[in-house]
């Protein structure tokens, strides 16, 4: 996916357009069949006691998908655009042709469950982060820009996942998990973890916590006590310049071990042009989201009218686009 250049110029909100499906042109990778259902944790009706709403079973995501709709609802409000409900579901689906999500209801409820609350202005309601998140990236932001100013040693991390012949952010059955740190220099070999994922070894937050601790102590060893921060390879750093299409051409004979063996291949030979790229990219996102928090204060939060709803029903039956005068 491709981070979409932030509009120049100054629009205030009452002259933000919804976003035009001739005017935005979709960029569609080719994707398996069974790619969406990768994006469902369990999308198998269950029995259901009389207590139970009827119906479909509901869409439950994996931790992917959310940040596939965390990406997609930064990048409208990027363009200056209002992340709409039916904006949004358009890009999402114009990035992932099988995104497990398709009416706007559903995207309604998932929006409310990762901590997206819709807040109404004079002329539109739309979902909005809460403030503390937009507070909390701003202490960041001056904590990592102390840092790249006092010439700290900065190693970023990211995770991926590979499946026999091919590269996928969120899939299902065999596949090779990716957790890696890496400086303007290249990988650090020795943090670099890849294994077969399964439900008792996945990448959680157990695992993240052990494996951070690892990280840091072969940082330690390898630079002394050097001021040593981390930082994240944002939106899928890994994914757009680690493999390529190294594992796909290379991987031959289409089993696990081979996969496991191209993905050490290449990090071993990975050099100081591939992590500059990676690093470029990260920093551009970071900027976009910095530019996007801007916005919302300047423009969006002065014109809002109402509080958040913290009522998750009247997230999933309140239309946006009912709310807009056109």
């Amino acid at each position: 996916m491709r981070t979409l250049q932030v509009a120049k110029e100054e629009i205030q909100p009452h002259r933000l357009r919804s976003l035009s499906k001739t005017r935005w042109r979709s960029r569609r990778k080719a994707r398996s069949s069974s790619s969406g259902l990768a994006l469902i944790r369990n999308a198998n009706p269950e029995s259901q006691s009389p207590k139970q709403r009827l119906g479909r079973a509901p869409v439950r995501l994996f931790e992917e998908a959310d940040s596939e709709i965390r990406y997609q609802f930064q990048l409208l409000l990027s363009e200056k655009i209002y992340p709409t409900t039916t904006d949004l579901l358009q890009r999402l689906h114009a990035a992932h042709d099988d995104f497990p999500i398709l009416s706007k209801t559903t995207l309604r409820r998932n929006l409310y469950r990762i901590k997206l609350s819709y807040k109404s202005t004079k002329r539109i309601k739309i979902p909005l982060g809460h403030v503390s998140f937009v507070a909390q990236r701003a202490r960041y932001y001056r904590k990592i820009d102390e840092l790249r100013a006092a010439n700290a040693l900065i190693f970023y991390h990211d995770k991926s996942w590979l499946n026999i012949g091919e590269i996928k952010n969120i899939v299902t059955g065999n596949r090779i998990a990716i957790s890696a740190m890496m400086n303007i220099n290249g990988f650090h070999l020795p943090s670099v973890d890849i294994f077969s994922w399964s439900k008792l070894h996945s990448v959680n937050a157990e695992y993240f916590l052990n494996w951070i601790e690892k990280a840091a102590f072969h940082l330690r060893e390898d630079n002394g006590r050097n001021l040593i921060t981390f930082d994240h390879l944002t939106l899928k750093s890994l994914d757009i310049y680690v493999q390529g299409d190294y594992v796909r051409k290379g991987n031959t004979v289409f089993r696990m071990s081979d996969v496991h063996d191209l993905a050490a291949e290449f990090i071993a030979g990975y050099d100081y042009n591939a992590s500059s790229k990676a690093i470029a990219h990260t920093r551009k996102i970071e900027n976009q989201f910095r530019t996007v928090d801007q916005f919302v204060e300047n423009y969006i939060e002065p014109n809002l009218t109402d509080p958040v709803s913290n009522d998750e029903s009247n997230v999933s039956s309140e239309d946006d686009e009912e709310n807009s005068d056109g």
